[in-house]
Formats: structure tokens, sequence, C-alpha cells
């Protein structure tokens, strides 16, 4: 709060004076009489300091966001521009790039591929070794041995 500074809120009137490190607040009843509370200094400089810093804090950060949108909307504007200019660049990048896109794509489906089968074969691999182990657990109770 600057010095001399007067808030109107709700009808409440703040006045701070800061060379005496003293707070007046003032609540005006109807349209006549009020009563004066006066406030401790630490507690009113804190407000007052934390009503200044949320207003530094706003500014920066509608400036930021404005400095932020304006540079995405001047880097599109550049790349736009280059593309008008070179096209051909822009088209070899895309048959590049979008050709070695669409072979990772298919090796990828591939190897998922080998993987999907290795995973039946082992899990076909398990069953055959649990059925080979039961029929040789049910031989050797059968034939006495344990």
């Amino acid at each position: 709060m600057h010095y001399g500074e007067i808030e109107y809120n709700l009808g409440k009137e703040i006045h701070q004076n800061v060379t005496s490190q003293r707070t007046v607040m003032t609540y005006h009843h109807g349209g006549s009489g009020h009563v004066t509370f006066e406030l401790p200094a630490r507690r009113a400089a804190a407000a007052a300091l934390d009503r200044e810093l949320n207003a530094v804090m706003e500014d920066e950060k509608q400036e930021t966001d404005s400095a932020v949108q304006s540079s995405i909307v001047d880097r599109f504007q550049k790349i736009r521009d280059h593309w008008d200019s070179y096209p051909y660049v822009w088209a070899s990048y895309m048959v590049v790039f979008g050709g070695l896109g669409i072979y990772s794509a298919y090796r990828w489906r591939a190897l998922r591929k080998v993987e999907n089968e290795l995973l039946k074969f082992q899990e076909k691999l398990k069953q055959t070794m649990t059925a080979e182990e039961l029929e040789q657990a049910i031989k050797d109770s059968q034939a006495g041995k344990f």
C-alpha cells in the first residue's frame, strides 16, 4: 500500500499512515455514525505487502502469458513464411521422415508379432512340460516309486 492510499471496500475505509506505523479501520453504519479500530502495525504492514505482491505477480503473469503467446505466433509465422518460400524442402522432409515413420511402424508391428508368437510357443512348451511331468508322476506312482 502506498503512502496516503485509501481503500474502499463494502463500506469499510482503511487508512494507513506509514510514518506513524499505525492503521486505522473505520466502519460506517448506515448514514450516520461510525466505529474506529486501530490495527497492529505488523499485521497491517503484512496485509499491505501481500496486496502489493499479488498485484505485481498478476502483472508479471499477464506479461509472461502475452510474451509466450507472441513468441509462439512469431515462430509459427516464420515457419509458414519458410514453407511458402521453400516448399520443396518441406516436401522432402515429409517424404523422408514420413518414410522413416512408416518403416518404423512396420518393423514395430513385425517385432510385436514375433514376440506374440514366442509367448504362445513358450506357453505351449510349459503346458507340454507339465503334461509330461504329470504323466511321469502317474507312471511312478503306479510303479510304486515315490
